[in-house]
């Protein structure tokens, strides 16, 4: 399947030279056609905004070209946006956000820094326990999601391991991308507890290690030569996640709902040293039609996980 390119707008809230220049960065970012604002392309243009104008420009909806016109091929602002209600990347002091319809996704590390602090603290990951990684193992994650499983991976291998990772979204890649560099930069603060200033460190040391970016697993491993990586590990089922976060929710509006397919699990096969890892819902036919042999997620836990065991 084709990647397609989505159009978001563009906002900058505040006067801000680091803003302004994080928004330049987002800009160069691929899979996304950037819009503006209609006050702001027209304050360019020196000119005044018209109500009810059309905010991109002739020939064109707000999220993206008319049917009659050429260019690379888009989806409309997303899963289920109208041209009158496109998705807006808004870049805050606080953070920055995407939304649409109401919802507002953005990236935070909190999921990935309190399985750390279990894992300091003696609890099993289970994600781990699937892939088995370990220090100086590399991983490609297929489907980067919001980064949580990266980043607990990228802790895992340590300074000598890798975490490459793909996303099909570009603006959840760039989202992603845009999250794991601010918290590469993140210096050391005051936290409630010296077991919390540590696991930060951790983040902030794995968030260096992940090389992420846009594109289709398929592509990717089928550009792979044979035995590259240690682990190959998917997550189909974040697309259709049943989480009440405010950060979580709307992540299945922007994500591919494609199944995984036997295509990309043959080829992960070949490209993986070790193990092939898929997670899924508990009892879910995916397991079977793939090949996977269940790795159980945990009593209590709503998902389970797959293995292809390479060794």
């Amino acid at each position: 399947m084709a990647l397609e390119e989505m159009s978001v707008l563009i906002h900058t809230v505040h006067p801000d030279q680091r803003l302004a220049e994080k928004a330049r960065w987002f800009q160069r970012q691929p899979g996304i056609r950037w819009l503006e604002r209609p006050a702001r392309r027209a304050e360019r243009a020196g000119l005044t905004a018209v109500p009810g104008a059309n905010p991109s420009g002739p020939g064109e909806t707000p999220c993206g070209p008319r049917a009659n016109s050429s260019g690379p091929r888009e989806t409309p602002c997303g899963p289920g946006a109208t041209p009158s209600d496109p998705a807006e990347l808004k870049i805050t002091r606080t953070g920055v956000f995407l939304t649409v319809s109401g919802e507002s996704l953005y990236f935070h590390p909190s999921m990935a820094l309190l399985r750390l602090l279990n894992i300091e603290r003696g609890e099993p990951d289970r994600f781990l326990e699937a892939c088995g990684l370990g220090r100086g193992d590399s991983l490609f994650d297929a489907t980067l999601g919001l980064g949580s499983d990266a980043l607990v991976g990228a802790w895992a291998v340590g300074s000598t391991g890798s975490v490459r990772a793909v996303e099909r979204s570009g603006i959840l890649a760039a989202l992603v991308g845009d999250g794991l560099n601010d918290l590469r930069r993140t210096t050391a603060g005051l936290r409630k507890s010296p077991e919390k200033e540590r696991a930060w460190a951790h983040l902030r040391e794995a968030a260096g290690r992940i090389e992420a970016h846009w594109g289709d697993h398929l592509e990717e491993l089928r550009k792979m030569p044979a035995q590259a990586v240690d682990v190959v590990y998917f997550d189909p089922m974040f697309r259709h996640t049943r989480s009440r976060s405010a950060a979580i929710q709307p992540l299945q509006r922007w994500a591919e709902k494609e199944p995984l397919s036997r295509d990309s699990v043959r080829e992960a096969c070949r490209v993986a040293r070790k193990r092939v890892v898929m997670k899924e819902r508990k009892g879910s036919p995916e397991f079977e039609r793939l090949g996977f042999e269940v790795f159980p997620g945990g009593r209590y836990s709503s998902v389970d996980f797959g293995i292809v065991d390479l060794r």
